[in-house]
């Protein structure tokens, strides 16, 4: 299995340049040599020999690079209950809260009259009660009399129970640990019920997150559980990453798929809360490989951006093949993506001769080495 480095796409051009040039710069030829024209071998009696190149196929796990920036699991929009005047929020933007950490209240006076003012209907309902039963008893009243008073109980406890939830609610805890992102009340300030007066962006329980923005092809070659190296503005050293989530559709107006990371320091490794917005580059290693083909960069010609030519052998006459290059490895290789399905072998020195009404001769490498020089 082959896991090839990425190359810049300026190199690409500046190799096919330099490949196309190296016909004209033999060893030991005479000054001048390099500039001389090439031989006129193309008169239909003369061959122009060349050498093959096998086609070597594989399976690739290109890396797809990408940039993003630090983000929460989730931001939790937190809201009282009930109304009221905000009596106190003990949290700033920025501040980092605990689950079940209390970070605002309501001025608790009109709840707590709510609450005195149930708790004196329940006891008038169980003294009506009580008064209805008697009486009910000695026949003065009908049966139904207490019943509805048993009913009327009930009804005052539900109502009790309600303004004690209330009551309780009028202190804001946070529901998870995190990082207070915006405050959208302040001190004295009436708020409706479901008005939320504070935003917290929720951390993960199993790490922090990035979030990065895949092109939409690329994004067709990952996984979840792809593994990731993350690099972070202000920390010195790669850290770790696993893709753990790919948004279902692209984001609208940019052909771009956004990618959830979890990171994940290395043992012994303690990495700081990281603040939302914290700029991140992923390089992002798919498990499933892709199809692909190398062949040596030197049988590159005539190369524009990700594009090239590769001439083939039919019979005794070359043929060009336009091919897509994906990148170029270390050992001076190109990793063709597309235009060489079925193709096993390539031309390689001589290459720079050849035209279409050319005629070919396979030759060994000294020999086209020497004709060359020649």
């Amino acid at each position: 299995m082959i896991t090839p480095p990425r190359r810049l796409l300026a190199l690409f051009s500046l190799t096919l340049a330099v490949v196309s040039a190296r016909g004209l710069s033999g060893c030991g030829a005479p000054e001048g040599a390099a500039h001389a024209a090439p031989p006129a071998i193309h008169d239909g009696e003369n061959a122009v020999p060349v050498t093959l190149a096998p086609v070597v196929r594989g399976e690739a796990h290109e890396p797809v690079r990408a940039t993003g920036r630090v983000t929460h699991d989730r931001d939790v929009r937190l809201a009282f209950k009930t109304g009221g005047v905000v009596a106190e929020l003990l949290v700033d933007e920025g501040d980092s809260v605990a689950p079940g950490q209390v970070i605002a209240r309501l001025d608790r006076r009109e709840i707590d009259a709510g609450v005195s003012q149930a708790r004196s209907a329940l006891a008038k309902a169980r003294r009506d009660l009580s008064r209805a039963e008697g009486l009910a008893a000695d026949a003065v009243l009908p049966p139904a009399t207490a019943q509805d008073a048993e009913t009327a109980v009930a009804v005052a406890r539900a109502q009790l129970a309600g303004a004690r939830f209330n009551q309780e609610t009028a202190t804001l805890e946070a529901t998870a640990a995190g990082v207070v992102l915006k405050r959208l009340a302040e001190p004295g300030e009436v708020v409706g019920p479901g008005q939320p007066v504070l935003v917290v962006g929720a951390a993960a329980e199993d790490g922090q997150r990035v979030d990065v923005a895949v092109p939409a092809g690329d994004s067709l070659r990952l996984a979840v559980g792809d593994r990731a190296q993350v690099v972070l503005d202000g920390v010195a050293a790669p850290v770790r990453a696993t893709v753990v989530e790919l948004a279902p559709a692209l984001t609208p107006g940019t052909g771009q798929r956004r990618a959830t990371l979890r990171l994940e320091p290395s043992l012994g490794v303690v990495l700081p809360p990281l603040p939302r917005g914290l700029a991140a580059t992923a390089t992002i290693t798919p498990a499933q490989g892709a199809p692909v083909a190398y062949v040596p960069a030197t049988t590159l010609v005539d190369g524009d951006g990700r594009r090239a030519t590769i001439w083939l052998l039919d019979g005794d006459h070359p043929v060009a093949r336009e091919v897509r290059v994906g990148w170029l490895t270390d050992d001076g290789r190109a990793a063709i993506v597309g235009g060489l399905d079925g193709v096993d072998r390539v031309i390689d020195a001589g290459n720079a001769w050849l035209s279409a009404d050319a005629r070919v001769t396979v030759a060994t490498a000294e020999g086209v080495a020497g004709a060359t020089a020649r």
